[in-house]
């Protein structure tokens, strides 16, 4: 049966096999079997021996996702709820494969505000992606300080919530009440560990979570400084402040609305 032969390939990490079989004529798989298979996948990826066999595993899960694959659901049972995203971070220790995993699986829909569960002090707590990893900010096993903070912009860029207060999943709050925001976890994540105090890349992630949560959102909070650029330019239009920067002198008489979608998109791009 063609569906034995699709998890033999991906238990094996073959993914020739796997795409092979994918192309044969009786491979007409349903969304459901699409997406269970992609679910086996993430799994076997957490489970790999090499290198060579998470890679071939992530292949795997591109073919998948190009099937129409969707990855907006938890793995495992119910009560641990884990979401999709937590693998990479807890599995693999190559920081191109957990960028190139987080980037197909928040392209297939993972939900980058799923809550799962955080061992602390014996006690099982509930918190968002992105706070479970400003939690872990003490932990270098397998992510350095400086891919942290890179993680927490891939977070806070597909639209990761800092601040739970606001958090719109009202059936999640209601059964297991509100989770531990990302600042309350760099918090705790210096008190456990207080070199952090001095190291550049946490200090850089607790003001991003702070200028995001102040800012309303991780767009608006990029926009900053193109606004305070686009007040100086209409101070300028209107005589009241001169430079001596060319490209500012350029940009005088340029329609402000012109210059702020060209700085818009390609700072969020």
């Amino acid at each position: 049966m063609i569906l034995d032969d699709l998890r033999d390939a991906i238990a094996g990490a073959d993914s020739d096999a796997f795409d092979a079989l994918l192309n044969a004529e009786d491979s007409d798989l349903n969304a459901f079997s699409v997406n269970a298979l992609f679910g086996m996948c993430v799994l076997a990826a957490a489970q790999s021996q090499s290198r060579n066999e998470s890679r071939h595993q992530l292949e795997i899960g591109r073919l998948l996702v190009a099937r129409g694959a969707r990855a907006d659901g938890p793995l495992g049972n119910e009560r641990l709820l884990q979401s999709p995203l937590v693998m990479p971070i807890t599995s693999l220790n190559d920081w191109d494969e957990i960028v190139a995993w987080y980037d197909l699986l928040i392209g297939a829909g993972a939900d980058p505000n799923s809550i799962s569960e955080v061992l602390v002090d014996g006690f099982r707590c509930r918190m968002l992606m992105l706070s479970r990893v400003c939690f872990f900010f003490p932990v270098t096993v397998l992510i350095t300080t400086e891919d942290r903070f890179e993680l927490i912009k891939i977070l806070l860029r597909a639209g990761a919530n800092p601040n739970p207060g606001v958090c719109d999943r009202a059936l999640d709050l209601l059964r297991y009440g509100l989770p531990h925001s990302a600042a309350w976890a760099l918090d705790d994540a210096v008190a456990r560990a207080p070199e952090l105090a001095d190291d550049e890349h946490y200090l850089a992630a607790k003001r991003l979570v702070k200028g995001v949560i102040a800012a309303g959102s991780y767009k608006k909070y990029l926009r900053l400084p193109l606004q305070e650029l686009l007040n100086l330019l209409s101070l300028a239009q209107r005589g009241k402040l001169a430079t001596t920067d060319p490209v500012m002198k350029s940009l005088v008489g340029v329609d402000n609305h012109v210059v702020w979608n060209v700085l818009t998109y390609w700072v969020e791009s």
